[in-house]
């Protein structure tokens, strides 16, 4: 996956490690997928469910559609929003983002920090 000006310069960045907060809601843009490269956010190497942050999923196809929750990931279009999952300091999870077609080009880690951490 290409992140469009990622980088403080604004350079893009191919599948690159996301650092998210616990508790705060990313919108990821699915426009420039071509409906060819189902973007699924993962706890290691499993689809989440409702207990590790699924419930927090929504997604809203191009023509409105919105769908929550599991059925709300491995989308290729529209807007997935994801409300990170609530961590106690240090017990934040492994999670990554992939392409569910293509699994071992289109992969990127995501690491969860809460704003303990980062004081």
């Amino acid at each position: 996956y290409v992140f469009a000006n990622y980088t403080s310069g604004g350079a893009d960045s191919n599948d690159p490690h996301l650092y998210l907060l616990s508790d705060m809601a990313y919108i990821f843009d699915l426009s420039g997928l071509g409906g060819a490269h189902p973007f699924q956010i993962q706890e290691s190497n499993s689809a989440l469910t409702t207990s590790n942050g699924a419930d927090g999923l929504i997604h809203i196809a191009n023509n409105g559609t919105v769908s929550t929750g599991t059925s709300a990931n491995g989308k290729t279009e529209g807007f997935l929003i994801w409300k990170v999952p609530h961590f106690a300091t240090a017990s934040t999870g492994t999670y990554r983002y992939i392409c569910t077609s293509h699994p071992s080009n289109m992969v990127g880690s995501i690491t969860i920090k809460t704003l303990e951490q980062l004081s």
